[in-house]
């Protein structure tokens, strides 16, 4: 690195963990500037070290700044620490069991005033694989006043999702301060992932002829920031594969937010491939909101990996593992799922076929299953026939509409070229996306692995069932047994 930079005129002592800002230098015969000055547009970052364990440590410590601090152009770094972190605690995450005043969760004093004011809310996340029982509920308290004069049928509405949930009668013309009012929300209600919950108020006044005059400003709801939200305790249990979710907050990769018991499985050491997982892990960072330190990355495609798996490779360098467990089964001949009709459920729609042929190489592929090396765990692949399409793939995956369109275990990816849209955009790559579920499905738990105890019942629930129906049989059985031998030695004492 040191070489390199002399090459550029920069002359740097690397003596330990660094971050170093300079002007990005202008080689010397470029065009159309001062040939060899510095471009005072764009910067060049060096982040550097002696060894590996020192270039880790300046790269972490650049990866958490998020303030104006250090004013100087130059840091030496000696020492790094992140919070201690739990599982499921991701950006706006809640804790189960734990209440939450809203002030934690972003939502200020705020007073809603007029005869049309706009909804006030607040946003929140759940971990996608909360197994929600129909019978609980969350508990919302809320702290409210509202002024006098308003007519006995004004509301303080409740959303969630932008769906009408409750409503709070204001049935005191003089007015009122509450504080605990107590609102129970059906868990069901709530979704995976982001949850958005906002108040909308619908107030009238008293006096409301047609001649008279309706002094607006009068009308107004104030919502205390300390009002609370409890969510219940429940288990983590989820049926995979949901490649949906990983757009979301990039589960289950991020059951710990740093990406722990996670590995990204190199097969080549390519550019396309390397491009694809940095593209892979800044999106999963963004949508987890939290640096993924955690994270193991192999090389070795014949490794026996145990955490949570991502496959990046050329289609033909896949594990030959991989292939036959992915929802399009890979090698030399091809085993391809085709929809057939729309049904509610889409892998009974399915018609597949086995053939010898190949995958064009403007395709990309994104496949979840259970990993073929642990039972639990999950496997995600990412892959083309070229390293080319294979670092378009990476780059798409920024797409809005690739990430909407996703579902299910499998992704199709096309990248069609059009000299047009070259012309008019800049860039003439259009992606179509095609999601499939294949019906590959396995169940999971909070530690990425679930007991066959837990497997078969929640797989199977006409097992459990059966099993409950034994168990009171037997019980009875043993209870008249009992009652009979009591019955009889009875009759006998009083013989």
């Amino acid at each position: 690195m040191e070489a390199f930079l002399r090459q550029q005129g920069i002359t740097l002592d690397v003596s330990g963990p660094v971050l170093k800002i300079y002007h990005m230098p202008i080689s010397a015969g470029a065009q159309g500037q001062n040939a060899g000055g510095p471009d005072k547009t764009h910067a060049l970052v060096v982040v550097s070290g002696l060894n590996s364990e020192q270039l880790k440590l300046a790269a972490e410590s650049f990866d958490v700044l998020s303030t104006p601090l250090p004013n100087s152009d130059e840091m030496q770094v000696s020492e790094f620490s992140m919070p201690e972190i739990q599982q499921y605690t991701g950006k706006d995450t809640l804790v189960p069991g734990e209440k939450y005043p809203f002030h934690k969760l972003g939502f200020d004093d705020v007073t809603i005033v007029g005869l049309s004011p706009q909804e006030k809310g607040f946003s929140f996340r759940l971990p996608s694989d909360f197994a929600i029982s129909p019978n609980q509920h969350v508990d919302l308290d809320l702290d409210f006043a509202y002024a006098a004069g308003m007519a006995t049928n004004s509301t303080l509405n409740l959303y969630l999702n932008g769906v009408f949930i409750s409503s709070l009668l204001l049935d005191n013309v003089h007015g009122a301060l509450i504080t605990g009012y107590k609102v129970s929300v059906p868990t069901y209600l709530f979704r995976a992932g982001t949850n958005n919950l906002s108040f909308k108020t619908v107030l009238t006044p008293v006096h409301n002829d047609f001649c008279s005059f309706i002094q607006s400003e009068g009308l107004l709801v104030t919502l205390y920031k300390s009002s609370s939200l409890l969510f219940p305790q429940m288990p983590h249990r989820i049926e995979l594969p949901r490649m949906d979710l990983f757009f979301v907050n990039a589960f289950p990769f991020t059951r710990w937010p740093d990406g722990f018991e996670t590995t990204f499985l190199l097969t080549q050491p390519e550019y396309g491939v390397a491009s694809t997982m940095m593209n892979l892990i800044s999106l999963m960072s963004q949508k987890n909101g939290y640096p993924l330190f955690g994270i193991k990355v192999s090389t070795e495609p014949d490794e026996q990996i145990s955490d949570e798996l991502i496959v990046i490779g050329r289609t033909d360098t896949l594990p030959p593992a991989v292939q036959e467990h992915a929802p399009i089964t890979l090698g030399e001949k091809l085993k391809i799922p085709y929809p057939v009709f729309k049904s509610a459920d889409e892998a009974s729609a399915l018609a597949f076929s086995t053939q010898k042929s190949g995958i064009g190489q403007d395709k990309g592929l994104i496949m979840q299953m259970q990993s073929p090396y642990k039972e639990g765990r999950t496997a995600m692949v990412l892959t083309s026939p070229s390293y080319a399409g294979l670092a378009r793939l990476g780059e798409t995956l920024w797409d809005g509409g690739l990430q909407s369109a996703t579902r299910g275990d499998l992704l199709l990816v096309d990248f069609d070229y059009d000299e047009r849209r070259q012309q008019r955009y800049g860039d003439g790559w259009e992606v179509k996306a095609h999601s499939m579920d294949t019906g590959n499905h396995f169940t999971t738990g909070k530690s990425g692995a679930i007991s066959t105890v837990d497997f078969y019942l929640t797989s199977y629930p006409w097992l459990y069932i059966i099993a409950l129906t034994t168990v009171t049989l037997l019980l009875s059985l043993v209870i008249y047994l009992m009652l009979k031998r009591h019955r009889a030695k009875r009759l006998g004492t009083t013989e």
